[in-house]
């Protein structure tokens, strides 16, 4: 398992401001500006990953080092793969720790940060395994991102099993109703493909402000 502790992160002003839709003039960028000198410090994404084979396949999922992950829809988008890489991304708890604000918009001006830190440690993860394995395309998907029938949000428990002592790692941990803690973390899997995908493809939500790719309903 490769454990990604101090991932860098920097955001300057501009891109900021941009991310919470604030124009430059106004008044209260400045104080926005502030904040993030004060929080950035303390924004700390981590993420750990594994290189995996898949031991075995059907219609209802695959299995990778004995551990079954149902889904019909991965059995298909994993049907010519041999080799998937597990991840988990954070962007941190530590600025919830530090920043302990009641205001309304610092909350939404944190919660923006870390959602920017964990796209960071997302996108080290996919470089990491790029270059380590010298591979030009990786593609992803992760429990819960699609619609519902696609790849279950309970199917974090089994994915979780692949990283053992990942609270201790890098500060996640899976409650009971299979969310994660801290927010602005993700779980999921990269593969090799010949075609980029994104779980979006898969997601009918057509006004997610994260939405990557058109949906195309079907794998």
């Amino acid at each position: 398992m490769v454990v990604l502790e101090f991932i860098p992160f920097s955001c300057d002003p501009g891109e900021f401001l941009r991310e919470i839709h604030l124009p430059q003039q106004i008044d209260i960028s400045e104080d926005a500006v502030r904040f993030l000198e004060r929080a950035q410090p303390l924004l700390r994404p981590k993420a750990l990953y594994r290189e995996c084979y898949i031991d075995g396949r059907d219609r209802e999922g695959v299995v990778i080092e004995g551990v079954k992950l149902s889904s019909p829809s991965l059995s298909l988008l994993l049907a010519q793969v041999e080799k998937v890489f597990p991840y988990l991304a954070t962007g941190g708890g530590e600025a919830d720790r530090a920043l302990v604000d009641d205001d309304p918009l610092h909350r939404y001006w944190i919660e923006t940060l870390k959602e920017m830190a964990l796209r960071r440690a997302i996108e080290e993860v996919k470089s990491r395994i790029e270059s380590r394995r010298a591979l030009e395309e990786l593609s992803s998907i992760s429990p819960g991102a699609a619609d519902s029938d696609v790849w279950p949000l309970e199917q974090q428990i089994p994915l979780f099993s692949l990283f053992e002592g990942a609270q201790n790692r890098i500060g996640v941990a899976l409650t009971p109703s299979c969310l994660m803690v801290p927010n602005k973390s993700v779980s999921g899997l990269f593969f090799p493909s010949k075609t980029s995908f994104q779980s979006c493809q898969l997601c009918r939500r057509e006004n997610c402000p994260r939405r990557r790719a058109p949906y195309r309903g079907s794998v």
